[in-house]
């Protein structure tokens, strides 16, 4: 999918805070638009292929609608990065926790909301989990930072 590609290379145009601005792709592939305000952006990607949503924020943003009740958010964490590309839905979290607590938080609080543990990996400062549950997946990353964690959160629809 072409998105990722323009998002990254539409993103060095955006403009100065307090700002909208529409970007259009060379030979019409696609649109950007961004809206700066306040220390927070959104960027809306619309291509052939679909639409991407992206927030983020230096003080934090909040949940997408869609995200599911099922899936847990770690007690204090702030929202840094929320997207939505159809069904699926994503988040970046920051959490003053540490990788090892947030990694057990996870695989502990998946499994009551009826998630299975499909596989779990630690490699040096990063901890991966996939869940399944009915049709659908989530993958969480958890990754130390200087001070706590930073969790990724991305859950796909069934088919």
């Amino acid at each position: 999918m072409a998105v990722p590609g323009l998002l990254a290379a539409l993103l060095a145009l955006a403009p100065g805070c307090g700002r909208k601005e529409t970007y259009e792709a060379p030979g019409g592939d696609g649109k950007l638009t961004v809206d700066k305000k306040s220390g927070e952006a959104t960027y809306e990607v619309n291509t052939k292929e679909g639409k991407v949503k992206v927030t983020t924020g230096d003080s934090g943003v909040a949940l997408p609608d869609n995200f599911p009740k099922d899936v847990p958010v770690y007690k204090g964490a702030k929202v840094q990065m929320a997207a939505n590309q159809g069904k699926q839905v994503m988040v970046q979290l920051l959490v003053s926790a540490s990788q090892q607590e947030a990694g057990k938080y996870y695989q502990e609080e998946m499994k009551k909301q009826g998630w299975s543990n499909e596989s779990s990996m630690n490699v040096a400062e990063m901890t991966m989990h996939q869940f399944k549950k009915d049709q659908r997946q989530c993958v969480i990353n958890v990754v130390k930072q200087d001070q706590g964690c930073m969790v990724q959160i991305m859950v796909e629809p069934g088919s």
